[in-house]
């Protein structure tokens, strides 16, 4: 069959390859160009003292004509006859010395010439045949790779490869109609691993061009019960940081002997710059932060003493809010909350009548029930909104439950939720849980660096106070709803709404306050003498002075701390040595210069104060460059971890229960990192698919 396609295609080609070969004047004059002997300028004359000259127009009236000098003596020789093969034998392959045009012309009709002109137009019309072949296969193969890319990008099944394959031949994809379609999965897999090696070569490649480098790691459990260890890189890229997937690899347990195993050898085999390697974020889980043997103080000890372990911020504000609110009048409420959600759960006819309430009532706003989570205190906050928003539509419903059925779980909830305590707290935390929600998702963002940290804290924290001062929004409202003579609150009477039940709530709500504003001072604590505080205010430029004599003094003692840090040589446990990270010289040297040009520029954020002295100033102010790096490659959270949890659980689940780690890994970076779908280099993950192994159809 391949046999008929190429003979059909020959005699389909033939003519205007032929055409080309005799009487394609550009190629021969570039061929003549390259060949022909020089030689001094003759007269127009053909023959000098009875010699014969040869006439260089000749080349241009036979293409196949080229020449060679050869001990004086000008020989004419045939390409066609040369190129042919060993078969042909005559004067112009041996080299013709009878230079006559007659001669020429005489070749011209030999069968010899005959067979090699023959066989030259068959030569180039089975490499164009083949150049077609080449780019056909290298279409379809490139099509192929984008469907395997959208699945995987998509988290979609690879199984799916061959029915998107068919859809697009459906909507007319040339590349596609092909045969050659790769369909087993094992070529499938091959693709992803072409495709995730292509995105995994940039990223070290970037990682090679970063000065610094920094691991962002959590624990995690996954579909099929196995401890998960995922692992992120952070570093700069011209000017701003980035963090990138590594993998997320099965350990054994939980120990800080066995993380620290599998962290070197992620750092072996990704072939990471230890002396690079100058920061470690993660959860404030004991095996990570222990003062003795955590996996921190380890780290440090025998990979990088410069490294800097730093506790995730927003695993701070979650334990700064769930510890304020283990007092029993909120864990009695969050109970509650639990137990109405569960109530409604279980019972569509019960949600559907509650809904048919709010619809009666007109409440247009309101939302659907939440569960608290139990691990994250702070999902509390959609909780409350839905109490808060479906109360009077509950109440009605829970009645209705008590009266027609005598339901005891309905009774109890009931009671509970009637009475002012309830209801207080329940606008109270809607104003809390909306501020302390504003700074955990400011936390959450990428692009958080140290100089977002304290002022972000300190703002929280004067919201707080005011709200001791004066109540919140949803407080005011609730006052202003809430008839005190009477006891009723949106047309429902409340239980225990006397003055001193009131007193109460308002003195457990101040408690409430006070213990969060003081569990977030002992977590962010602002004098804190540690290396992140430093840097803050050496980059912070908001920090800096407005008068010119105070600005010469200030943050020497910073600096002094910085250097005393990172300006002097270290040595890990096993003897390696590793030379201090900045010039101490050089560093004091260019402070006061760097200070006054950093306030001229009027830069607000510290992300752009580091951007700017990395990509403008990198010449001028070397060491302060490599310190901005440094700041913006410290990792102060670990929410990315959080992030690729969700689509570890997304991809591997219950029904993809079998898919092996390497190819775990390859579908997370290609879902996490890879390029958008017009982006990807194809060409690259092509030859790596073609590399791999030899295939048939490629």
């Amino acid at each position: 069959m391949a046999q008929k396609s190429m003979l059909s295609f020959i005699n389909k080609h033939e003519r205007n390859i032929g055409d080309e070969v005799d009487f394609g004047t550009e190629t021969v004059q570039q061929e003549v160009g390259q060949e022909q002997v020089p030689c001094k300028r003759q007269p127009s004359v053909g023959t000098i003292k009875g010699h014969k000259l040869f006439q260089h127009s000749w080349c241009l009236e036979f293409p196949w004509l080229e020449t060679e000098t050869i001990g004086g003596k000008t020989l004419m020789r045939c390409k066609f006859c040369c190129k042919a093969g060993s078969n042909i034998r005559n004067a112009f392959t041996k080299g013709c010395a009878d230079l006559q045009k007659s001669a020429l012309k005489r070749h011209m009709l030999t069968e010899d010439h005959k067979t090699a002109s023959a066989v030259k137009k068959t030569r180039a019309c089975m490499q164009q045949f083949i150049r077609e072949g080449i780019e056909e296969k290298n279409s379809s193969l490139v099509a192929q790779l984008k469907s395997v890319y959208y699945l995987a990008i998509e988290e979609i099944p690879s199984r799916k490869f061959l029915s998107l394959v068919e859809l697009q031949r459906e909507n007319g994809c040339e590349a596609l109609m092909s045969p050659n379609i790769y369909k087993h999965s094992d070529n499938i897999t091959a693709m992803e691993n072409a495709l995730a090696k292509t995105v995994r070569d940039g990223i070290k490649q970037m990682m090679s061009d970063s000065p610094f480098l920094a691991l962002v790691l959590d624990e995690t459990v996954n579909v099929v019960v196995r401890k998960k260890l995922i692992v992120f890189t952070r570093f700069t890229v011209d000017g701003r940081a980035v963090t990138k997937f590594l993998g997320n690899y099965t350990v054994t347990d939980g120990k800080a002997d066995t993380i620290v195993s599998k962290l070197e050898n992620i750092i072996q085999d990704h072939q990471l710059d230890v002396a690079k390697l100058i920061g470690l974020g993660s959860d404030g889980a004991a095996v990570m932060t222990g003062r003795l043997s955590g996996v921190g103080v380890r780290m440090k000890q025998n990979t990088n003493p410069f490294l800097t372990h730093v506790h995730c911020i927003t695993h701070r504000v979650a334990l700064a809010t769930g510890t304020a609110g283990k007092t029993d009048r909120i864990q009695r409420y969050k109970r509650t909350v639990n137990s109405v959600f569960n109530f409604f759960k279980y019972s569509a006819v019960r949600y559907e009548r509650l809904r048919e309430l709010n619809r009666i009532l007109e409440n247009d706003d309101y939302v659907s029930l939440k569960e608290p989570c139990s691990v994250r205190w702070l999902s509390l906050s959609r909780a409350v909104d839905g109490i808060k928003s479906n109360w009077p539509a509950l109440i009605m419903e829970l009645d209705e439950e008590v009266s027609a059925r005598a339901n005891a779980t309905a009774r109890g909830l009931l009671q509970e939720m009637k009475t002012y305590h309830f209801i207080y707290i329940t606008y109270m935390l809607t104003d809390v849980l909306g501020i302390m929600n504003r700074l955990n998702l400011t936390f959450q963002r990428e692009d958080v660096h140290i100089g977002t940290i304290q002022p972000m804290v300190n703002s929280t924290i004067n919201l707080l106070r005011d709200m001791l001062r004066t109540p919140g929004e949803a407080v005011q409202e609730f006052q202003r709803e809430f008839d005190v003579q009477q006891g009723i609150f949106q047309g429902m009477q409340l239980t225990y709404a006397d003055p001193g039940s009131i007193e109460a709530a308002e003195r457990a709500t101040r408690n409430f306050i006070d213990a969060l504003i003081d569990n977030l001072q002992q977590r962010f604590p602002e004098d804190a003498i540690t290396l992140i505080q430093h840097l803050d205010t050496l980059l912070c430029v908001q920090r800096y002075p407005a008068a010119d004599a105070d600005i010469l003094q200030y943050g020497q003692d910073a600096l002094e701390a910085v250097i005393g840090c990172l300006g002097q040589a270290q040595e890990t446990t096993n003897g390696t040595i590793l030379p201090a990270l900045l010039n101490m010289a050089d560093l004091r040297r260019e402070f006061q210069a760097v200070k006054l040009t950093l306030r001229g520029h009027g830069l607000t954020t510290f992300e752009d104060v580091c951007h700017l002295l990395i990509t403008q100033y990198n010449h001028i102010y070397p060491e302060f460059s490599k310190l901005a790096a440094y700041a913006l490659t410290i990792p102060v959270s670990s929410v990315v971890c959080e992030r690729g949890f969700s689509i570890q659980n997304r991809i591997h689940h219950g029904k993809r229960s079998l898919l092996g780690e390497d190819r775990l890994n390859n579908l997370m970076l290609l879902t996490m990192d890879g390029p958008s779908l017009p982006q990807m280099d194809y060409g690259h993950a092509a030859q790596v698919f073609r590399d791999a192994s030899k295939r048939r159809k490629v």
